[in-house]
């Protein structure tokens, strides 16, 4: 029935011609009502019925009609708004929300304040309120060894943790080899050291939307695009990076906004908050922005730092009790990336991708690559 409405759907009438419109639309109807049937017989008989948030309120009274239910499951419950969950909750005997309440919440464009309050707020924003029971899965089967520690220390008060059943190839799929100048570690800052002036109030910064660029062009040379995810909280940075990737030959799938990425995974993930200053990346909702970036990460996280970082510390923590950032779980491994403003051959200032080198500092691991400290690498 569902390829069928797809079918009459793909074959719409011109609404020009009123007759054949008019004889489609009232099949289209026909088809609904058909599958509405359907569904309410389904219910009915059925002992488990899956469907979206949207859909049920869409079928709230059938659903009303059929019930109470024994249980009613809110999967992925943090993108549930409260107005929504409060309606269908009293479609159950029981009410159990599965999700992950220090990841985003629903997505609300509107400013007013109701919308906010019941649009934008899951209801894990109340459970602190009530007698609500609760249990948190600890365990993980995603992110690397350090990317975990990073992650679950300054998110979870160190609660989340690697799972213990894991296999060689899990462990194997961990340690990537990649181009020697990237290290071994899980986690790496990339800390971009410009000359050229930022302005605090905008969402593009095309230094580090450069750092992006070589950084995936690196990482292509040992794994597929497909394997790799860049993110930023910033759609205008997601064009800036996108047309740089277009313009260097590389894949522009690998781009997306946070918000866009929540319940993806890739082995590699490179995040790049633009303004770690920013007012909204300091807040509640920019800590579960973070949090939903570098958990993403299976194998190895890069996380690209401007200087204006280090004046606001608080940017990768919404606890102030926690001390401890994220450059500081990343086990030393931090490269330096210096942006300077050459002279060209009219004793113009001139910057871009040809002109950018990066700095590499190697004393944490000069060693084991058999480079001198302090080397300047040409990407």
């Amino acid at each position: 029935m569902i390829g069928e409405y797809r079918a009459h759907m793909a074959a719409i009438s011109s609404a020009k011609d009123i007759q054949s419109y008019g004889l489609w639309k009232k099949r289209l109807e026909a088809l609904r009502q058909r599958i509405r049937d359907e569904n309410r017989t389904f219910l009915a008989s059925a002992r488990v019925a899956a469907m979206t948030a949207t859909y049920a309120v869409f079928m709230y009274d059938d659903l009303r009609n059929c019930g109470p239910f024994d249980l009613i499951l809110f999967d992925e419950a943090s993108q549930m708004g409260l107005a929504h969950a409060m309606m269908l909750a009293g479609l159950g005997r029981r009410v159990m929300f599965a999700g992950d309440p220090n990841q985003l919440p629903p997505v609300v464009q509107s400013r007013n304040k109701l919308a906010k309050k019941w649009l934008g707020r899951s209801p894990f924003a109340y459970f602190s309120r009530s007698g609500v029971a609760k249990c948190m899965l600890d365990e993980q089967w995603r992110m690397a060894p350090d990317i975990c520690r990073a992650v679950s220390t300054v998110f979870y008060d160190h609660k989340l943790r690697v799972a213990d059943d894991l296999d060689e190839r899990w462990l194997r799929d961990r340690s990537l080899s990649l181009h020697a100048v990237l290290g071994s570690e899980n986690v790496t800052v990339v800390a971009v050291d410009t000359e050229v002036p930022h302005r605090p109030d905008q969402n593009v910064c095309r230094e580090s939307a450069e750092v992006v660029i070589r950084l995936v062009a690196l990482l292509t040379q040992s794994v597929d695009a497909s394997k790799i995810l860049v993110l930023t909280p910033f759609r205008a940075q997601r064009q800036e990076i996108f047309k740089h990737l277009r313009a260097a030959g590389l894949s522009e799938k690998v781009v997306s906004t946070v918000h866009r990425a929540q319940g993806e995974e890739r082995l590699i993930v490179i995040f790049d908050p633009v303004r770690p200053s920013a007012g909204f990346l300091n807040g509640e909702e920019g800590a579960r922005l973070i949090n939903v970036a570098i958990s993403r990460a299976q194998a190895r996280l890069f996380v690209i730092l401007q200087p204006d970082y280090r004046s606001s510390p608080v940017s990768l923590t919404n606890r102030k009790d926690v001390q401890t950032d994220l450059s500081e779980c990343a086990s030393n491994s931090c490269i330096p990336v210096s942006f300077r403003n050459p002279q060209s051959s009219d004793g113009r200032g001139r910057r871009g991708l040809k002109s950018c080198r990066w700095k590499t500092d190697y004393r944490s691991r000069s060693r084991r690559l058999g480079r001198a400290a302090g080397d300047s690498v040409a990407i």
